[in-house]
């Protein structure tokens, strides 16, 4: 019998809630995920976190697939192979430890070593830009359900086939706008210390 790895990525989010939660409340912080009065910041990159653990934990393969027109090689997982891709491309840089002290223990330490690596604004606009893909995502799930009834005629399949298109688009430009920070984030610095004779 196949072990479920949803199961799994629920008891991630039971431990995150209960760290240092003796209240039996809300948390102030799971993971990467923050909650302050009015918003929560950092739900894609903790789901996705979890996931990346996850697939490498129960040693998923590497495979290479296109999902939203971009073409990813990535730990093998059914839910965010987009966002785990980008992660794991920063997981690379930064090493695995922090991600996993800021997941178990709720800290900030994967926040720290980012900004050390890709500047003091740069957090924000990780979390903002996975946030943002995987709201994108959820509405492309949305459309094609409602394309897919029977009764909907061609107008509203082609109106619907537009906006399906722009989120589509949102998505790949929030992930090269990612991949580009990563990228001159690491390759910025080496080239400041490389030396001709």
């Amino acid at each position: 019998r196949e072990i479920d790895e949803v199961m799994f990525h629920e008891i991630f989010h039971y431990i995150q809630c209960n760290k240092e939660n003796n209240e039996g409340g809300m948390p102030n912080q799971m993971g990467l995920c923050k909650f302050g009065s009015y918003s929560i910041k950092g739900l894609a990159l903790n789901e996705a976190a979890i996931q990346l653990i996850i697939s490498m934990v129960f040693d998923n393969k590497q495979e290479s697939n296109q999902y939203f027109g971009i073409q990813i090689k990535s730990i093998k997982n059914k839910y965010f192979p987009i966002l785990c891709a980008l992660l794991q491309q920063i997981v690379y840089i930064l090493g695995h430890m922090p991600l996993l002290k800021s997941m178990l223990e709720n800290s900030d330490d994967f926040q720290i070593e980012f900004e050390k690596f890709a500047g003091k604004n740069s957090y924000n606009f990780l979390l903002e830009s996975f946030d943002k893909m995987m709201k994108s995502r959820d509405n492309i799930v949305e459309k094609n359900r409602i394309i897919n009834n029977k009764d909907l005629d061609n107008r509203k399949k082609k109106i619907i086939k537009k906006e399906i298109e722009i989120y589509v688009k949102e998505i790949q430009n929030h992930f090269l706008a990612i991949q580009k920070l990563c990228y001159t984030g690491y390759f910025n610095p080496m080239f400041k210390k490389t030396r001709t004779r």
